[in-house]
């Protein structure tokens, strides 16, 4: 089919009329192109038919439909609509569509459909469960698997189609994807895909012992096919079994094919797990010098193992160079890593971007962090550095306040961005971060002064702005009472004025 296809798109290419496809060989190479997603082929090959054959609408015209609705629904559903279209279970497909995708709901639409349908084809299947996938309704393709196996013209290619979907769809659906997968290994034995599929779906059901051992049985029909090598080794790297040959054969597979983020994601994890931390980030870093646009989803991997400084300074010119001064990405990457727990990344991303631009919208989120990780000093330094940046917008020498208050910044350029605009929580995390460093003086003074102008502006809140506001007002009333007898304080190593439950 490959050598059909490509045959047909060098003629076009080439400006040679094609002029000798029967039906069949146009279906295929159409059916080909779109899974190489080559849009001019599949527009040429209704072009070529129409030309050829006074028929071509009997045997290409559900693919009519859909290559249009794909470009407009309306166009799919004026094809539905026409007179003489023939009454088969791939146009009904493409009307579940149309009607449907992408957030109704087909149920009803779909039983009728196989009360309506005896038998499908091999064609009308795909396009189905793929419509189910798109539509994230793995639980209609998973209710009518039974139905159907009655109807389907080509069961092996139902119960990969099946397999494979229900597998992306992850739980509860990988047992199911599991049972059709090892049927199909015992009706094609030989096809070395169904092995491979198998032990994919077994590693994500997290028995790696399986997975190597379908790797096993497709490495045995091909030992040169690569996806096999990829998934024992994988399996290896869990088990934790041979997991030094596992780095090897992943080593071989990434000098065979450099650009592979699966060999290389589980060569990362594999050294990670043998202790070779270092190791494990500089395959990172070399995973970006050669494709930077990787490095939103391989950070989280290298934060979470720690840099050295040379490595640091990597990431941060990686950074620099993928993100520049777009602060809002910076944020969205911090905001994400703390999502995963990983606070002291977060405060990495935050802290390059201060030190090299200066912060400014993200100036909150970096108190938050700080406290987050208990960084108390970091946060007092940096409130000040706030500070210090709003009494001097224009960098116009020294400000009036008392000495120590604040401190100077020396980011990059800060001094001529926005004045920074602290939160009541903002003031919170600091009057709260001064008590557990012990500056009880500052903690008192900032907590009486939230305390004293606490009602200033209590009327414009509204009324859950109000609830949230009187909380924290509690709180400054706590850190108060601890400063002005530290004797009082908790000495809990973890105690945390703001999360104890001992106040509530």
């Amino acid at each position: 089919m490959r050598g059909l296809y490509e045959r047909f798109r060098n003629e076009i290419t080439q400006g040679i009329q094609p002029d000798y496809y029967d039906r069949d060989e146009l279906l295929d190479i159409y059916d080909y192109a779109q899974d190489e997603a080559d849009v001019m082929v599949q527009m040429y090959v209704f072009l070529v038919a129409s030309r050829l054959y006074p028929d071509a609408d009997s045997f290409l015209g559900e693919r009519i439909g859909f290559f249009v609705s794909y470009l407009d629904s309306r166009a799919g559903m004026d094809l539905l609509q026409r007179k003489g279209r023939p009454d088969t279970p791939l146009w009904d497909v493409l009307a579940l569509g149309v009607k449907h995708y992408p957030q109704g709901d087909p149920a009803s639409d779909l039983e009728a459909f196989f009360k309506k349908h005896k038998r499908i084809d091999s064609e009308s299947v795909i396009k189905l469960v793929d419509l189910l996938r798109e539509m994230e309704r793995p639980d209609l393709l998973h209710a009518h698997l039974t139905d159907l196996r009655k109807a389907v013209e080509d069961p092996q290619g139902l119960l990969f189609e099946a397999a494979e979907s229900l597998r992306n769809a992850g739980e509860p659906y990988l047992d199911t994807a599991r049972d059709l997968a090892e049927e199909l290994t015992e009706k094609e034995p030989f096809n070395i895909d169904n092995w491979v599929l198998l032990s994919k779906i077994q590693f994500q059901r997290q028995d790696a012992e399986e997975a190597v051992s379908a790797a096993d049985y497709a490495a045995a029909l091909d030992p040169s096919f690569r996806p096999p090598k990829i998934m024992k080794a994988l399996g290896m790297v869990v088990t934790g079994e041979n997991r030094p040959e596992a780095i090897e054969t992943l080593r071989n597979l990434m000098h065979e094919q450099p650009d592979d983020t699966v060999a290389m994601r589980g060569l990362i994890e594999a050294l990670r797990q043998e202790g070779r931390k270092d190791e494990a980030v500089d395959e990172c870093l070399r995973m970006l010098s050669a494709d930077a646009t990787s490095l939103p989803s391989i950070l989280p991997q290298i934060l979470s193992m720690g840099m050295t400084d040379r490595q640091a300074d990597i990431v941060a010119t990686l950074i620099y160079d993928s993100f520049g001064d777009d602060e809002a990405r910076y944020i969205e990457i911090a905001r994400g890593l703390m999502q995963q727990n990983l606070g002291s990344g977060a405060a990495f991303i935050l802290e390059r971007f201060d030190l090299r631009y200066g912060i400014c919208i993200g100036a909150e989120l970096m108190i938050e962090v700080y406290y987050r990780l208990r960084r108390h000093e970091d946060l007092i330094a940096f409130f000040k550095k706030c500070c210090d940046r709003n009494r001097n917008p224009d960098g116009s020498g020294q400000s009036a306040v008392p000495s120590g208050s604040c401190g100077e910044s020396e980011s990059a350029g800060i001094t001529s961005r926005m004045p920074l605009q602290l939160s009541s929580a903002s003031i919170l995390f600091f009057a709260s971060a001064s008590l557990l460093a012990g500056d009880y003086a500052t903690a008192a003074l900032v907590s009486e002064m939230a305390i004293a102008t606490a009602y200033s502006n209590f009327d414009e809140l509204d009324i859950y702005d109000r609830i949230s506001y009187k909380g924290m007002l509690n709180i400054m009333r706590d850190i108060n009472r601890y400063a002005a007898n530290p004797s009082t304080i908790p000495s809990t190593p973890d105690f945390d004025p703001i999360t104890d439950r001992e106040r509530i």
